[in-house]
């Protein structure tokens, strides 16, 4: 073992040992639970308590049963001469806590001590010394010495040693006295009346002597009377017949009870603690007198107590403000301090609210005062319970009905009434009133600038044609037949629901006639490429240009709504203004400028314009999703266009023949469709390969897609070129819009 090892197991020893020590238990002070220790609190090593006096003929000795462990009896002792000469004078059993000693002699001192004795017979303990000296004289005593007697009888003790005779006398001049045997013990009756009261006694001995009087003396007991009706805190009863609550010192005691202050005509009756008495009828204060005499014929002095009889509910005023109002809205005050009661003072009423009148009160009992409350749910009448309580415990109550209105709920939907209108439709009928039903009236502000634009109606349906397209909000206010209003605020978007666009993606393609077929002006084919825009679903309609244009240049009329005839009779001007107003009309920035015939393009701006020639080849091709077909769609014309074999004659309406790959309609036949560009055979062969936009100047515009009086074969197909002056129309000429994307 090293060095190390062995002072690590040192320090280890020492630490163990510190822990020993100090895990010691401290000593606890020992419980003084002994009842002979002195320093016992409860009994300061004297349990017994022995006392002595003279009574019930002798010397009267009392004590406490100590708590020793197997008692059995105790031991009576008594001396002459205090500290010794001790002799046994009696062993009596250990439930005896008394004894009296009668073969005592005037004249002597006796000392007496009492030891516990347990079963085996050994005496574990004993008493304190109880001395008491008797008179040489006669001795006489009264109840034991008593200060007070609650009765007239009481219990004298006579000691007067070798006495023959003794005479008793409540008077000092013995007046009707007479000798009598002499006796330790004589029950005695004492006079009536106030004050001390004293008896005389008078000793004749065995040779014939007379002793000098002698006396006692004790007090008739306090009465000290109270009275008390029901219980020291109850104020008010709510019946005649209350409970008291009486008390007396005494015996053999006699009372009267009377509303009558002067008790005289009610009899004595023999004392109750707690009798019943009945008010006289009436509410007010009632005050209950009562006077008690004991057995010497004392009066006590009148004692009094007063209670308050209430038979009179309290009175409930209730003023409700407002007498009607809002779910949610309105707070409804419930004011009850008008409210009152005969005998309660207002400060002392009390009332609980249920403001829902079910079984539940919404506040507990509380001081009478102003409520409010704001109902929550649901409109129509509405019971309100209030109770009023006055001090006696009678309630009030009142139930009155208040008209809850709930503000009607404003709902609306709407919907544009075509795709080639401004006009949208708007309906009211999902708006309700809960206690109303669909009983309402409507007004609507169709653009929430605070004026509202139509009276307030009885339809629920309306219709409201706007000037431009573009985010609107549109506020519905509605009333109930308690003209209680609720509104509803929207935001909608009137769109311009006529330009349906595609989009198409920019791609390169072979532009000219790829089928060898086509005219001179369709050749040489060569490579173009295009950047991505959106072009027209559809040819302009007549619809969309009357609502831009305000006026239907066509020769061809009909159609629906949603499908109507395309524009014709359009000039190539028509064609760009409409394009200019209707960016105009739609918040976009227009393309065009345009001065008499002098127009110019701006193809950087975001509103509509006219295809390129090479965008319009392109998308009619089918863009990137081109399958080289012939005309737009297909290389059968009937199924894509109408043409003269199929048209009857006239235009037709728009999307009703297949689209092509893109979705797009009407490309090839219906009508021919303007574009930008000048109309030149030579630049076309030779225009930049990259986004075409023609010549800078010509004296015809391009036109597009044959018509429906035209024959299928070249003229219908998707490189077939044609053009005419701008300011020329035909009705077989429409356009067709794009946007950049």
């Amino acid at each position: 073992m090293n060095r190390h090892t062995i002072i690590n197991i040192l320090i280890m020893l020492i630490l163990g040992l510190t822990a020993i020590i100090n895990c010691e238990k401290k000593p606890i002070a020992p419980q003084r639970d002994n009842p002979f220790d002195p320093q016992n609190i409860k009994t300061g090593g004297d349990p017994f308590k022995l006392t002595a006096k003279i009574a019930n003929g002798g010397i009267l000795l009392e004590w406490n049963k100590p708590s020793v462990d197997d008692l059995k009896s105790f031991n009576i002792y008594r001396s002459e001469q205090g500290i010794s000469g001790y002799s046994k004078l009696e062993n009596v059993n250990a439930n005896t806590t008394n004894f009296t000693d009668t073969d005592i002699a005037n004249g002597h001192s006796y000392w007496y001590l009492v030891t516990a004795v347990t079963n085996n017979g050994k005496e574990s303990s004993r008493t304190n010394l109880a001395p008491v000296n008797i008179n040489a004289n006669p001795v006489l005593t009264i109840n034991g010495g008593a200060t007070y007697t609650p009765t007239r009888d009481v219990d004298l003790t006579i000691l007067a040693s070798t006495a023959r005779q003794i005479k008793l006398s409540n008077s000092a001049d013995f007046n009707g006295a007479q000798w009598e045997s002499y006796v330790t013990i004589k029950s005695w009756e004492l006079p009536t009346g106030a004050g001390e009261k004293t008896v005389y006694l008078k000793v004749k001995y065995e040779n014939g002597q007379e002793s000098q009087p002698v006396s006692a003396t004790i007090k008739p007991q306090p009465m000290n009377p109270s009275i008390v009706i029901i219980a020291d805190t109850v104020e008010y009863t709510p019946t005649r017949n209350v409970p008291l609550k009486l008390s007396v010192t005494g015996a053999k005691i006699k009372m009267k009870l009377s509303e009558d202050s002067t008790l005289s005509r009610v009899q004595w009756q023999n004392y109750q603690p707690n009798p019943f008495f009945q008010l006289s009828a009436g509410d007010g204060v009632k005050k209950v007198y009562a006077k008690f005499k004991n057995d010497f014929e004392i009066e006590s002095q009148k004692m009094q107590d007063d209670i308050i009889f209430d038979t009179t509910p309290p009175t409930l005023v209730l003023t409700i403000t407002p007498d009607s109002g809002v779910v949610n809205e309105t707070t409804f005050w419930f004011d009850p301090t008008g409210s009152s009661d005969n005998l309660t003072p207002q400060q002392d009423l009390r009332v609980r609210f249920a403001y829902e009148n079910d079984a539940t009160f919404d506040t507990d009992w509380i001081k009478l005062q102003t409520a409010n409350y704001k109902f929550q749910d649901g409109g129509g009448d509405r019971d309100v319970k209030i109770q009023l309580r006055d001090k006696v415990g009678w309630i009030s109550e009142t139930i009155q009905t208040i008209f809850v209105n709930t503000r009607p709920l404003a709902e609306f939907s709407y919907k544009q009434t075509s795709h080639y209108t401004l006009t949208m439709k708007f309906n009211a009928s999902a708006s309700y009133d809960d206690e109303d039903g669909r009983n309402l009236q409507y007004r609507w502000d169709f653009d929430n600038d605070g004026v509202f634009d139509t009276n307030w109606l009885i339809q629920n349906t309306i219709s409201h044609a706007y000037d431009h397209t573009g985010t609107y909000l549109v506020k519905l206010s509605v009333r109930d037949q308690n003209r209680l209003t609720g509104q509803k605020i929207q935001k909608i978007k009137v769109r311009p629901p006529f330009i349906k666009m595609v989009f198409v993606e920019g791609g390169t393609f072979q532009m000219g006639d790829t089928w060898g077929d086509g005219g001179s002006d369709e050749k040489p084919v060569h490579t173009v490429t295009v950047d991505s825009f959106y072009i027209g679903k559809y040819e302009v309609t007549q619809p969309e240009y009357l609502l831009i244009m305000k006026n239907n240049p066509s020769h061809f009329t009909g159609g629906g709504d949603f499908f109507p005839h395309p524009v014709e009779q359009v000039s190539w001007y028509d064609a760009v203004n409409f394009c200019n107003q209707l960016s105009i009309h739609e918040g976009l920035e227009p393309c065009y400028t345009i001065k008499d015939t002098d127009v110019t393009c701006d193809f950087t701006k975001n509103g509509y314009r006219l295809p390129t020639e090479a965008e319009w080849e392109y998308a009619a091709r089918g863009g990137n999703q081109s399958q080289g077909y012939k005309y737009s769609g297909s290389n059968n014309p009937d199924d894509v266009a109408w043409y003269s074999d199929n048209s009857g004659n006239q235009t037709h309406e728009v999307g009703t023949k297949q689209p092509n790959e893109l979705g797009i309609y009407d490309m090839t036949g219906n009508v021919w469709e303007w574009c930008w560009d000048w109309y030149d055979s030579e630049y076309y062969s030779s225009s930049p390969q990259d986004n075409p936009k023609g010549p800078d100047s010509g004296t015809r515009r391009v036109l597009r897609g044959g018509g429906w009086l035209y024959r299928s074969g070249t003229r219908l197909g998707v490189a077939n070129r044609s053009s005419d002056f701008p300011s020329y129309s035909h009705y077989d000429i429409g356009f067709r819009l794009v946007r950049k994307k």
